[in-house]
């Protein structure tokens, strides 16, 4: 006899305890919807084939087109994707309801609903097969061998369809009986929701016996990082006694960040993702249609598993991003080329050749695409174009290797081609290209293997499908879940008395929010050691600045395990209605959003004794940043955090600084300087090729000013700087001068760097220019107060008898600062020599070593003016909202 669990949480995965007791047993077994239909229809004989619900919505979408109009025509002229999608959902809620497909008296949109449905002959979505199951239980005997059902959720969740069913089965002797999972008294160790309260008073992370955790994040990608790093400091027993439950709105970007840490996805079932690598390629390649061609786009789409690129051009390409970051600008086409003449000259056989010649030619085609604004949009062949490039590239790899994932990237590709040429619009703008992916991708792709629960945490979509006490419970993007309930607005009170008249039972949202909001309480009753609660909503303002950032960053490093005592967690959420209830029931408080609470500083740290010290070597930069702040020194180099991305399009000082850079170093090349109007002319030359490969987003039309402002910064700095070379008969003797490793040690360390120019004398001597973008002030108080250690270690770099003059290129000003030199057009900076630099910076690397060694570090903005050698980095530091002086400053 069999007997069936249900609850709508079954048709996904199910965690019935580690070895999953039961799930296994003849006769026994666990559905949802999905399968309690699959169940029906193959003992009543009503199975049919399985019809893809890509061609199901894109049948719905025709209908509407060969239909007269109705009270959807305005929103289907300005979006018919979603106008379809709605309508569609609409119209399936009406048949889980009750409805037959026929005009309701007094409700115009039902009858426009019902000539919609006589144009609609697709019969496959789930709202009609329970309809049919519906209709044969009462032409039917009971299903052979079905003896008992046991429904496992509230009746709110059961639509009129379901409770029919179940009133037929019961009608005809099969047991049914309900059994409320969120009622009764919690599991003896579960996890204390009254810690919450605890954890708003005192701001702080709960310690010892990590009942309940609270992780807040700026976005899903980095709450997922953690959450990998949280699993992945649990030892394997702990991960497979581990459930997480993860909505599957975002699971892809949970489970990419678990493959990054190499932690498996567990589960008994193929995953689903948004994040499968072939779906990815298709993503990327309509991505680089736009004018900037996103350079993270281009560079996922070289190293992603299954590119189009091959391993003969993949390191080369990747190498080009060091030097610029616009795809099919002049520096990548150059790398492409350079790749190919080395590939070619190792082969020997014409044949190869021509296959390689043939594999770089696709290769420009992939990132060659026309490239458009995000105002104007892609014309719709161009995006048809691109989509078919993706379908023939999966076709070949689908023929050489299969795969679901493939197979389904091509099915996607196929459906976004067809909606783009159904829709009948010349340009399909960005916004609207979006729209068109999550019509097409919907659930996502689903992966070729099955992932074995033994091997990892066990991952569930929602909080009812826990049905046994787990050692760790993980709450992944719980906010989205808790705010989940639907709103429908569709129709109005007095139109769902008329449904209720008509025998039509609309669900109740209300009831269904009240019911949603039972499952909340499930995984801390279900905990036995712990409860983790991830979340990525920032705070109701929207500033991304308002949750701190610093657990998200520092927790996945081992070294920094005992900084966890001082991170400071905080409750911030969205004023939506149902989160607020939510946390209301949990004994949540919401703590006020203060100046005084955002700019709490955070000088002192720890890391662990004798587990930090300094590199063997250490470049100007590092050194000058340890000399002052030690906190940050460690967050940038031993912790190899990045303040910056520089494969980034957003235009900032340091890309205003690195296109100087770059002009100033072609315009002034080795050997006698250009004169000042050919100095001009040669930087209005290189500018646009410049600015293309380090900053593309220039050219749009929104910052044609600032391109304008900054050639023009650009242009005159060079002419001044010929100038000056000119009165006082300087010549360039180098240019970018890398030295990796050098002879001369401070404190047993040795010193690399990059010299941006070394100028000779008509006397021989040298001159050491350091080129940078902002205002002489900061530096020009450098040199007089003999803190500029930048330029002293520089010149430990350079040999010769007699010590190199030190002097600082302000692009900005159009100023050359020399240290305790006279120059023309120059102006002379009193200050400390080199000597005497160098002497205190070994005196304060001796302090800084025994400082790292300690484990105690302190963040030296904090400290009182004037007490350090070297000035703490404040002003251009990239981690001053990690010890919490950007909010110091912000508040001033």
């Amino acid at each position: 006899m069999i007997h069936l669990h249900f609850s709508p949480a079954y048709d996904s995965n199910l965690w019935c305890g580690p070895v999953q007791p039961g799930s296994g047993q003849v006769g026994e077994r666990w559905v949802g919807e999905i399968g309690l239909l699959d169940f029906l229809e193959v003992q009543l004989g009503l199975k049919g084939p399985d019809v893809a619900p890509e061609v199901r919505r894109l049948a719905h979408l025709n209908a509407i087109k060969d239909g007269e109009p109705g009270f959807w025509s305005r929103s289907f002229e300005v979006d018919p994707v979603a106008a379809s999608k709605r309508l569609l959902s609409v119209r399936d809620r009406l048949i889980d309801s009750g409805w037959d497909g026929k005009p309701v008296a007094g409700l115009s949109k039902v009858a426009d609903l019902a000539r919609l449905e006589a144009l609609f002959c697709d019969e496959s979505g789930k709202s009609d097969r329970l309809r049919k199951v519906e209709e044969s239980l009462t032409k039917t005997p009971v299903p052979c061998g079905l003896s008992r059902i046991t429904i496992e959720c509230d009746s709110a969740e059961q639509s009129f369809r379901l409770r029919k069913i179940f009133s037929a089965l019961r009608a005809a002797g099969v047991a049914i009986e309900s059994r409320d999972w969120n009622s009764g008294p919690a599991h003896a160790n579960a996890g204390d929701l009254s810690a919450l309260p605890r954890l708003h008073h005192e701001a702080i992370a709960p310690k010892g016996d990590g009942s309940v955790r609270l992780v807040t994040a700026r976005d899903p990608w980095e709450s997922a990082r953690v959450a990998a790093a949280f699993v992945a400091s649990l030892s394997a027993e702990e991960q497979a006694n581990a459930v997480i439950v993860c909505p599957p709105r975002n699971r892809g970007i949970l489970k990419t960040a678990f493959e990054a840490r190499g932690i498996p996805f567990g589960g008994d079932h193929a995953e689903v993702s948004y994040a499968r690598p072939p779906l990815q390629i298709l993503i990327l390649a309509l991505t680089l249609a736009w004018d900037p061609k996103d350079p993270s786009a281009a560079l996922a789409l070289v190293t992603i598993e299954g590119s189009p690129v091959s391993s003969r051009f993949r390191s080369a390409l990747i190498g080009s991003f060091e030097e610029s970051l616009v795809v099919g600008g002049p520096k990548w086409n150059l790398a492409l080329e350079e790749a190919l003449s080395k590939a070619l000259t190792e082969l020997n056989d014409e044949e190869e050749k021509k296959k390689l010649e043939d594999r770089a030619a696709r290769v420009k085609e992939w990132f060659s695409a026309p490239a458009h604004s995000y105002e104007n949009g892609i014309p719709a062949g161009d995006v048809i174009a691109i989509v078919k490039r993706v379908t023939r590239w999966f076709q070949q790899r689908y023929q050489n290797e299969g795969g679901a994932s493939v197979r389904g990237t091509i099915e996607i590709a196929n459906l976004l081609g067809n909606l783009v040429q159904n829709l009948k619009e010349p340009r399909i703008t960005r916004e609207r290209l979006l729209s068109l992916l999550v019509e097409a991708v919907e659930d996502g792709v689903s992966s070729n293997g099955v992932a074995a629960q033994a091997r990892g945490p066990f991952v569930v979509e929602r909080p009812e499908a826990i049905t046994a006490p787990a050692s760790t419970v993980i709450w992944w993007d719980f906010n989205s879940s808790a705010a989940h309930v639907s709103h429908d607005a569709f129709f109005s009170r007095a139109e769902i008395e008329r449904l209720f008249a008509s025998k039509i039972e609309w669900p109740d949202d209300a009831a269904r929010a009240v019911s949603a909001g039972k499952g909340f309480h499930r995984p801390v009753r279900m905990a036995q050691s712990q409860m983790v609660f991830f979340h990525s909503l920032l705070n109701r303002s929207g500033d991304p600045d308002g949750v701190h950032p610093l657990w998200f960053e520092l927790f996945p490093e081992a070294i920094r395990k005992d900084w966890l005592s001082a991170i400071e967690v905080r409750l911030t959420e969205q004023d939506e209605e149902a989160t607020m209830k939510f946390l209301t029931s949990i004994g949540a408080i919401e703590v006020p959003e203060t100046p005084e609470l955002l700019s709490r500083p955070r000088p002192d740290w720890k890391v662990a004794k004798d587990s930090l010290g300094l590199r063997p070597a250490e470049s100007a930069s590092s050194l000058e940043k340890l000399l002052g702040c030690e906190l940050a020194y460690v967050l940038q180099y031993p912790a190899r955090l990045r303040g910056e991305d520089r494969e980034t399009l957003e235009y900032t000082d340091r890309t205003k600084g690195l296109i100087a850079h770059e002009v100033l170093a072609k315009v002034f090349s080795e050997g006698a300087p250009p004169i000042p109007d050919r100095a001009k002319a040669l930087a209005e030359d290189l500018f646009p090729e410049v600015a293309r490969d380090f900053a593309p987003s220039l050219f749009q039309a929104a910052l044609s000013t600032e391109r304008l402002f900054l050639r023009d910064r650009v242009v005159r700095a060079a002419e001044s700087y010929a100038r000056l070379l000119e009165k006082n008969h300087l010549t360039v003797g180098a240019t970018e001068v890398e030295i990796k490793e050098s002879n001369h040690k401070i404190e047993g360390v040795s010193i690399t760097g990059v010299i941006d120019h070394v100028l000779k004398t008509p006397t021989g001597a040298q001159i050491i220019v350091d080129h940078k973008w902002g205002k002489g002030g900061y530096k020009k108080s450098a040199l007089e107060e003999g803190t500029s250690l930048q330029l002293a270690l520089y010149s430990l770099l350079i040999g010769g008898g007699t010590p190199p003059v030190l002097a600082y290129h302000m692009i900005n000003d159009r100023e050359l600062l020399v240290l305790n030199q006279s120059l023309k057009d120059a102006t002379e900076v009193n200050g400390p020599e080199v000597r005497e630099v160098l002497e205190r910076a070994g005196a304060s690397l001796r302090a800084a070593k025994e400082i790292l060694f300690s484990g105690v570090l302190r963040a030296r903005g904090w400290d009182e003016e004037g007490t350090l050698p070297f000035e703490a980095p404040c002003r251009y530091c990239e981690f001053d909202r990690i010890c919490g002086k950007f909010f110091e400053e912000k508040k001033k």
